[in-house]
């Protein structure tokens, strides 16, 4: 059996890993009414609520088809958020309604992660990244995501920031895992070579292949 060799640093993504998601019944209405805030203070006339909440369950539908066919590319780049807000949700609404909301892009962005899913952390993570601190094992979370900003404020509110090195967010950083640069950015920032990272992922199409594109040693 091949020795397998202490990790010069973890490489884990947010959702699936160190997060269990749970969708949410009815996010659309609290999205909606997020929606409904930023064109009532653009003086905008908001779509009918019912035409709000379905074309934010449409866009979701398209998002999820837009990620599985870039997942097929060599090096996506992350769908911005004005794109995703007045594209793929706002596409068929008046000019002025599509501004504001591309406006408040990356704000409702936050407020879409927010809502559309509970994030319980994983048991077992605490203590992982308890164990990598003592031992000088820096950890990042390499994450694609709408909105890092959510992302980041969950990890401080269960008290497991001071033990992360590094957050590397798709939407900070313009592009998404499989991506390798991704990978190449974390390994970068935490000064470790990417040959001595190990990385843990859930989707094979985007976590596994991006690490072994960029070459992690393990993942």
């Amino acid at each position: 059996m091949v020795p397998v060799k202490r990790p010069g640093a973890l490489l884990l993504d947010f959702g699936g890993v160190c997060y269990i998601s749970t969708r949410r019944d009815g996010w659309q209405r609290v999205v909606a009414g997020a929606v409904e805030e930023v064109l009532g203070r653009a003086h905008c006339e908001a779509p009918p609520r019912a035409l709000i909440e379905r074309d934010l369950g449409v866009a979701a539908i398209a998002e999820n088809g837009w990620k599985t066919a870039a997942s097929r590319t060599a090096a996506p780049a992350e769908l911005t958020a004005a794109t995703y807000w007045g594209e793929f949700v706002a596409c068929d609404w008046p000019a002025a309604a599509r501004a504001s909301l591309v406006s408040s892009s990356k704000a409702l962005s936050r407020v879409l992660v927010e809502s559309i899913s509970t994030y319980a952390v994983r048991p077992g993570i605490p203590e992982l990244l308890k164990e990598a601190a003592t031992k000088g094992i820096p950890v990042a979370i390499v994450s694609n995501t709408r909105s890092g900003a959510a992302f980041r404020d969950q990890l401080a509110r269960d008290g497991l920031a001071d033990l992360i090195a590094l957050q590397v967010y798709s939407d900070e950083v313009g592009i998404r895992k499989p991506n390798p640069e991704m990978l190449r950015l974390a390994a970068r920032g935490l000064g470790v070579s990417l040959d001595a990272c190990w990385y843990c992922g859930n989707h094979y199409d985007r976590d596994v292949m991006c690490a072994r594109r960029a070459g992690v040693g393990v993942a």
